[in-house]
C-alpha cells in the first residue's frame, strides 16, 4: 500500500514502512507526480518544477531521478507503478492515498451535504477534511506548478475554514473556531472575509472589545497597504458588533499564568559580549511589529557559536516588553544521550508552565496547540525555543496572536518557518572576543600580553565556546603564561584536548551536528579535512566523496543548512578551523587512513585533469602534454572561452598551491609537474605571482624524481620565467641553459622551443640584442621543422622585438606585421595581443601616432576579451604616451591612472613601474616639473624593488629631465649617463645623447619629452 502526505512535509510510506528521498530534485519531481496521480505529467512540466534554467543533460537528469524514484517505490505487494509515456511520466495507484487528493474529496462532500442542507454532515466532513494538514503543503519544496498547486490547495482550505466558521456560528459554536480564524487573519491580514468571521465570532463569545479590536487593525492594514476603506462585508460585521450583544457565553479557557511577571528564563551569563547588531536587530522588531503581529526570530549558527547565550540575554533585555510571562523550552534537538522532544511534549511542559492543570492538557498534538495559542491570545508573552532540532519540531508551538515575541535558537537555517525574521549567527569579532576572554580571565592579566590574547581567541577561531573554554582553562591555571596555552592552541593534536573543561568540549558540541546527517552526508563531512585549500565546490567534493556532482550538491547543502560548512560566495564552501579538526577527527575514528588517502588521490587527479582543461585554451597545442591519472572525475566544470578559463583559475588559484603542496608531502609527485606545467601560460599572464617560482622548483624536482626528463626542461623554462620575473637573471639564464640542453639530448623540438624563446628574451633583458636574435632565429627554425603556424608567429614577433631593440624598426615592424599575416592566413584565432601592442610602440617612435592609437586600442579590446591584466594594463599605457604626444593630456592622465591601478590590484611589478613612468612623462608635458619628479621617483623606487633594471633606467631618465627643467643640469647629466649605462638603456638613445650634448642650452628632444606642440 502507498501512503503520501503532500499536506505538510513530504512523507512517503510504501508496504507499511517510511520511505526516504534521497534530495529535494527528487522529492519534487514526486510531489509533482503525486498531486497529478493517474495523469500524465508531461516532460516541460517536470523540467518547469526542477530547474530555473535547464542544464544540458536534462533528460538524463529526468531519466536518472525517475529511476531512482522507481527504486524508492519497490516493495513486495506494491500497488503503484511509476509508467512513462512519450510525452512524459504517471503515477498509477489508488487516488485515496494520496492526502491532498482526500482532502479535496471530503471538502467536495462537505459543500454538497451543506447544499442540501444537512449541515451538520457537512461540518463534520469539513473538520475531516481540514484534519488531513499537518502544516504548510510541500513544506520546503518549490518550482512553478508545485507552487501553483500549493497556492489552490492553500486556497481550497481556507475557503473550508471559512466555510466551517460560518456553520459554527449558525449553530452557536463561534468559539470553537477562533483559534483557526486568528491564526488565518495573521497569516492572511488583508482577507476581509476571514476577519469578519473572526469578528462575529468573538462577538458570539462575549468578547466585543476584541472583535473592534480586530477590525481596528483591519481598517488601519487596508488602507497602509491598499489605501482603501474597509469593504461592505467587513463593514456589515462592524455593525454586527457594535449592535448586539452577545449570543452565548464564552467557553471556559484554563487561566493563563496567575503572577504577572512569571519566568522561566534561565539565568544570564555574566561574561557575556558582542552582538550589539543582533541585539539592535531584534529591538527594532520589537518596536516597529510587537504590538500588532507575532515576532518570531531565528538565531542559527554551528555549535558553540553562543545562540543559547543570546537568546537567554534578548530575553532578559525585554522581558519588561513582554510583562505577563517569559516562557523557556529547551527542545533537545541536538543533546548528547537526549531524544529531542516532539512537538506535543513540549507543548505539555509549556502548558504546564502556564499553569495549566495536567488534567486539562489534550493528549493530541491539535488539541494542545491548540489550547496554548488561546492561553497566549490578548497577553504579551515571550516564548524561547532553544536548541531545536527542525521546522516540523517548532512550527505547532508558535503563538499566532499578536504582542508576543518567540526567540528560536538552532543549528539549522529554517527558511521554511514562514514570518520568520532568519538571524544566522557567525564567530565574535577580533575585539569581541578578546574582551570575552579577558572578562574571564581577567582584564589586568589580559593586558599584560594583549598579543598573545589576541593570537589565542584567533586559534579558537573566534568560536565563543572555544574562547570560553580556553579561557576558562588559563584562569584556573594562574602559573600558566598566556603564550603557554598559544602553544598548545597551536598543535591540532592537543587543541582538542585543551578546548574541553568538565562537561563542555568543543569536539562533542560540533559533532553532535554530525549524528543528524545521512551516511553520504557524513561521508563528504570527514573528507572535507582532507581538502588542504581554502574552499570547496561541488565538483571538487564530488571527486573527494567519489558521488556524482547531484548528490555532492545536494550534501553541502544539507551542511550549510547544518551550519557545518559556511558559503562565502556562491558555490563555494568553507569550514571553521576547529570544524576541520572535528571532521579530521571523524575521518581519523570512523575511516581510517586508506579513506583519507583515496580520498586525496581522487582530488589531486581531478585537479590535474581541471587545471588541463582550463589552461589549454590559453596554450599552444604542441606545448600541451597528456596528464595520466588513475581516477578520472566525476565532474569537470569545464569552458572554451579563455576569458572564462582565466576566471576559473584565479578563483581557484590559491586552492591549486595548497593541494600541489600537500601532494608534494604525500608523495604525490607524478601530476606536479603536468599541473604546474599547464599553469605556466596563465601565470605568464598575470606576470607571474610570488608563488610561481616555489612552483615551479616543486615540479622541476617532482619531474627529476620521477625520470620525466622532459617535464623537468619544461618546468625549467616556466622556472626560467618565473625568475626573470622577480628580476633573477642570472639564475633564470642557468635554468633556460639547463632545460635546453636537456631538449637537445632528448631531441625534444618542443621543450627546445620554450627553452630557446626564454634564453632570447633573457638576452633582450640584458641588453644583448644580437644574442637574443640568434636565438629567435634558432626557435623559428624549430617552428617550422614543427610546422606549426602558431609557433613561427611567435617566434618571428619575438625576432622583430630584437630588431626593434637594435634601432632597426623598418626590420621589426616587417616582422610584425607578418604575424598578423599567419593569424589572417590560418584563420583559427585573432593574432596576439602583444604584437599589436608591439606595433604601436614602433608607430609610436616613427611618429605615426594615429596608427599607434589604433594599434593600442585594437590590443586593448583583445585583452579585456581575453581577460589578459598584465596586456590590458600595457595597452593603457600606450594609449598614454600617445595622448601626451597628441598633446591630449586629460586622456594621457586618464589612461596612465587606469594602467596603475589595474597593475597594482594584480600585483603587476613591470606594467606598476610603467605607468609610473607614462604618468611622470605626462605631468612633464603639462609643464608640473613637481609631481613628475614625485612620480618618476615613486617608478624608480617601485622598478629598483622589483630588479626590474630597465624600467630603472627609464625612471632615471625620467628624473634627469625633471632636473633640467628645474635647471640642475649636473644632476640631469649623471641620471642620463646612469640610465644609458643600463642593460637596456633609455627609451630614445639618439634622443637622451642629443641632451647630454646639448645640456647648457637645455635643448634636444627625445620621444620621452616630444609633444604635439613640437
Amino acid at each position: 500500500m502507498l501512503d503520501i502526505h503532500l499536506l505538510g512535509p513530504l512523507e512517503l510510506r510504501v508496504g507499511g514502512r517510511d520511505r526516504a528521498l534521497s534530495g529535494s530534485r527528487e522529492r519534487r519531481l514526486f510531489a509533482l507526480l503525486a498531486l497529478n496521480i493517474n495523469s500524465l505529467v508531461t516532460f516541460d512540466r517536470i523540467v518547469d518544477a526542477l530547474w530555473e534554467e535547464p542544464p544540458r543533460s536534462v533528460r538524463q537528469q529526468v531519466h536518472n531521478t525517475i529511476a531512482s524514484l522507481r527504486r524508492t517505490l519497490r516493495a513486495p505487494g506494491s500497488d503503484v507503478e511509476l509508467a512513462n509515456r512519450h510525452s512524459g511520466y504517471i503515477l498509477r495507484g489508488p487516488e485515496d492515498c494520496v492526502d491532498a487528493v482526500r482532502f479535496s474529496v471530503l471538502v467536495h462532500r462537505a459543500e454538497k451535504r451543506v447544499a442540501a442542507g444537512d449541515r451538520a454532515e457537512g461540518a463534520a466532513l469539513f473538520e475531516a477534511a481540514l484534519a488531513e494538514w499537518r502544516g504548510t503543503a510541500m513544506d520546503g519544496l518549490s518550482g512553478g506548478p508545485l507552487d501553483n498547486a500549493r497556492s489552490l490547495l492553500d486556497e481550497q482550505r481556507i475557503s473550508a475554514l471559512e466555510q466551517l466558521a460560518e456553520i459554527r456560528l449558525d449553530a452557536g459554536e463561534g468559539h470553537s473556531s477562533v483559534t483557526e480564524l486568528t491564526e488565518l487573519v495573521a497569516q492572511h491580514p488583508l482577507r476581509e472575509s476571514a476577519r469578519a468571521l473572526l469578528m462575529r465570532t468573538l462577538q458570539q463569545s462575549g468578547r466585543q472589545a476584541d472583535a473592534l479590536s480586530v477590525f481596528e487593525q483591519g481598517r488601519r492594514i487596508l488602507a497602509e497597504e491598499l489605501g482603501l476603506d474597509p469593504g461592505q462585508v467587513l463593514a456589515d460585521a462592524h455593525s454586527l458588533v457594535l449592535t448586539s450583544a452577545a449570543d452565548s457565553p464564552p467557553p471556559r479557557v484554563p487561566d493563563a499564568v496567575g503572577a504577572p511577571g512569571t519566568s522561566f528564563i534561565p539565568r544570564a551569563i555574566a561574561e557575556f559580549t558582542g552582538r550589539a547588531e543582533e541585539t539592535a536587530a531584534i529591538g527594532a522588531r520589537v518596536r516597529e511589529a510587537g504590538a500588532e503581529a507575532p515576532v518570531v526570530a531565528v538565531l542559527d549558527g554551528m555549535g558553540g557559536v553562543g545562540k543559547t547565550t543570546l537568546a537567554v540575554h534578548l530575553a532578559h533585555r525585554h522581558a519588561q516588553d513582554f510583562p505577563e510571562a517569559q516562557y523557556f523550552v529547551d527542545l533537545a534537538g541536538y543533546t548528547t544521550g537526549v531524544d529531542p522532544l516532539t512537538a506535543s511534549q513540549a507543548l505539555n511542559t509549556l502548558l504546564r508552565q502556564a499553569n495549566v492543570s495536567p488534567e486539562l492538557i489534550p493528549p493530541d498534538l491539535d488539541g494542545r496547540a491548540a489550547l496554548w495559542r488561546a492561553q497566549l491570545s490578548g497577553h504579551r508573552t515571550l516564548l524561547v525555543l532553544d536548541n531545536a532540532g527542525d521546522v516540523a519540531q517548532v512550527r505547532p508551538l508558535l503563538p499566532a496572536s499578536p504582542g508576543t515575541l518567540t526567540l528560536i535558537s538552532t543549528r539549522r537555517r529554517m527558511t521554511s518557518l514562514e514570518g520568520a525574521v532568519s538571524m544566522p549567527l557567525d564567530v565574535l569579532g577580533a575585539q569581541e572576543s578578546v574582551e570575552l576572554f579577558s572578562r574571564i580571565i581577567g582584564h589586568e592579566r589580559a593586558h599584560a600580553d594583549p598579543a598573545a590574547v589576541l593570537e589565542a581567541v584567533e586559534l579558537c577561531g573566534r568560536l565563543p565556546l572555544a574562547v570560553q573554554i580556553a579561557a576558562a582553562r588559563l584562569r584556573s591555571r594562574t602559573s600558566w603564561p598566556i603564550g603557554y596555552l598559544v602553544e598548545q592552541l597551536k598543535d591540532q593534536r592537543t587543541r582538542m584536548r585543551v578546548l574541553a573543561v568538565d562537561d563542555r568540549n568543543v569536539h562533542a558540541v560540533l559533532s553532535l551536528s554530525y549524528r543528524h546527517l545521512t551516511e553520504p552526508q557524513r561521508r563528504l563531512f570527514r573528507l572535507l579535512s582532507v581538502h588542504p585549500g581554502r574552499d570547496i565546490d561541488a565538483y571538487a567534493a564530488a571527486s573527494l566523496a567519489d558521488m556524482p556532482l547531484e548528490e555532492a550538491e545536494l550534501c553541502l547543502d544539507e551542511l550549510y543548512e547544518s551550519n557545518l560548512v559556511q558559503q562565502p560566495a556562491p558555490g563555494r564552501f568553507t569550514m571553521h578551523d576547529l570544524v576541520r579538526d572535528c571532521s579530521h577527527e571523524l575521518l581519523r575514528e570512523e575511516g581510517g587512513a586508506g579513506e583519507g588517502e583515496a580520498a586525496f588521490g581522487r582530488l589531486v587527479d581531478f585537479l590535474a585533469r581541471c587545471v588541463q582543461s582550463w589552461c589549454s585554451p590559453l596554450m599552444k597545442p604542441v606545448f600541451r602534454v597528456d596528464v595520466r591519472v588513475e581516477n578520472e572525475p566525476r565532474a569537470l566544470r569545464e569552458s572554451a572561452d579563455r576569458g572564462e578559463c582565466i576566471r576559473i583559475v584565479d578563483t581557484e588559484y590559491l586552492n591549486i598551491l595548497a593541494i600541489v603542496e600537500a601532494a608534494r608531502g604525500a608523495g604525490m609527485q607524478a601530476r606536479i609537474w603536468q599541473i604546474a606545467h599547464y599553469l605556466t601560460p596563465y601565470l605568464s599572464k598575470t606576470d607571474f605571482g610570488p608563488d610561481a617560482e616555489s612552483l615551479f622548483t616543486s615540479a622541476v624536482d617532482c619531474a627529476r624524481s620521477t625520470g620525466e626528463r622532459r617535464g623537468a626542461a619544461l618546468c625549467l623554462t616556466s622556472l626560467s620565467m618565473a625568475l626573470n620575473a622577480r628580476g633573477a637573471q642570472d639564475e633564470a639564464i642557468r635554468a633556460a641553459q639547463e632545460a635546453l640542453a636537456i631538449s637537445r639530448e632528448l631531441e625534444d623540438l618542443v621543450s627546445e622551443l620554450g627553452a630557446l624563446t626564454q634564453l632570447g628574451m633573457l638576452r633582450i633583458r640584458a641588453g644583448r640584442f644580437d644574442e637574443a636574435a640568434d636565438c629567435f632565429a634558432q626557435a623559428l627554425d624549430v617552428s617550422e621543422r614543427l610546422d606549426d603556424p602558431s609557433c613561427q608567429a611567435s617566434s618571428i614577433n619575438n625576432l622583430g622585438l630584437a630588431h626593434r631593440r637594435r634601432g632597426r624598426l623598418g626590420e621589426a615592424l616587417r616582422c610584425f606585421r607578418r604575424v598578423i599575416e599567419i593569424y589572417e592566413q590560418v584563420g583559427a584565432a585573432p593574432p596576439p595581443t602583444e604584437t599589436f601592442l608591439n606595433i604601436g610602440r614602433v608607430l609610436a617612435l616613427q611618429g605615426d601616432y594615429q596608427g599607434a592609437e589604433q594599434h593600442y586600442r585594437r590590443a586593448l579590446e583583445l585583452s579585456e576579451r581575453a581577460q589578459a591584466a598584465a596586456a590590458k594594463s600595457l595597452s593603457l599605457i600606450g594609449l598614454s604616451n600617445v595622448g601626451r604626444l597628441t598633446g591630449a593630456y586629460p586622456s594621457a592622465i586618464e589612461f596612465g591612472r587606469a594602467a596603475l591601478d589595474l597593475a597594482r590590484s594584480r600585483n603587476l611589478g613591470y606594467a606598476e613601474a610603467n605607468a609610473l613612468n607614462a604618468l611622470g612623462d605626462a605631468h612633464m608635458a603639462l609643464g608640473d616639473t613637481s609631481t613628475a619628479r614625485s612620480v618618476y621617483q615613486t617608478a624608480l623606487t617601485s622598478a629598483q624593488q622589483r630588479q626590474l633594471p630597465e624600467l630603472v633606467a627609464w625612471s632615471q631618465e625620467g628624473l634627469a629631465h625633471a632636473a633640467l627643467a628645474e635647471g640642475d643640469r649636473s644632476l640631469a647629466e649623471d641620471l642620463w649617463r646612469t640610465a644609458l649605462d643600463a642593460p637596456l638603456g633609455v627609451v630614445d638613445t639618439a634622443g637622451a645623447l642629443a641632451h647630454l650634448a646639448d645640456l647648457d642650452r637645455g635643448r634636444g628632444a627625445c620621444v620621452r619629452c616630444r609633444a604635439a606642440s613640437s
